[in-house]
């Protein structure tokens, strides 16, 4: 599952590089979470395009959020504030120093959903939703095949 990203790519100094991450929310969430509780983790509900990305539309009432059904194509979002916005887990991608041209790209984040609503970024993609990769992480070439040894000589 993938949500649309609104990424900058600042430096830190001190964690290396990385790229902040925010996320595209619907007008109407976005006025709903104004007043939200910072101390909570509301939740939002998703719809899922046929592509597998994510509109976030807007809250959950939290004393029915897990009891309630949802329809087949949604899914339940856990928020958290972070730095004064609402977050889906986190609002960083780390990436190795000098990698940041490759992270560019990057128009979505990869979500695996807990069906509680937790969620887990597994990666960035680009805007066909194709995985962008870390540097030096492409698949190792195909083991050669070792040559047979030569017969042991008997004396």
């Amino acid at each position: 599952m993938f949500i649309e990203l609104a990424p900058v790519d600042p430096r830190s100094l001190m964690q290396g590089d990385y790229m902040a991450l925010n996320y595209r929310l619907g007008d109407t969430l976005r006025s709903q979470l104004d007043g939200a509780d910072r101390l909570t983790q509301p939740q939002v509900l998703a719809r899922i395009d046929a592509r597998g990305v994510a509109q976030l539309e807007r809250l959950l009432d939290p004393d029915t959020a897990t009891a309630t059904p949802l329809p087949a194509d949604a899914l339940r979002i856990a928020l958290s504030p972070k730095n004064g916005r609402w977050v889906v887990v986190s609002d960083a991608w780390f990436f190795r120093e000098g990698d940041g041209v490759r992270w560019q790209a990057a128009r979505y984040g990869e979500f695996r959903i807990a069906p509680d609503g937790r969620a887990l970024l597994v990666g960035l993609v680009g805007a066909e939703l194709k995985p962008i990769s870390p540097a030096g992480t492409a698949p190792p070439p195909p083991a050669a095949i070792p040559a047979p040894a030569p017969p042991a000589s008997g004396g």
